[in-house]
């Protein structure tokens, strides 16, 4: 059985794990929205 202390420091590092996932996932949304504006998406040319 885990300890309270353990418990909290487990659901502690969860929520920061899930603020830097949702930072990843908001810089590739952008990413991807620059490329599409500018007509590319990997390289090659959008239509």
């Amino acid at each position: 059985m885990r300890s309270e202390h353990e418990r909290l420091a487990t659901i502690d590092i969860l929520r920061h794990e899930h603020v830097l996932v949702e930072r990843v996932i908001a810089a590739m949304e952008r990413e991807a929205r620059t490329a599409r504006e500018r007509g590319r998406v990997n390289g090659a040319a959008v239509r």
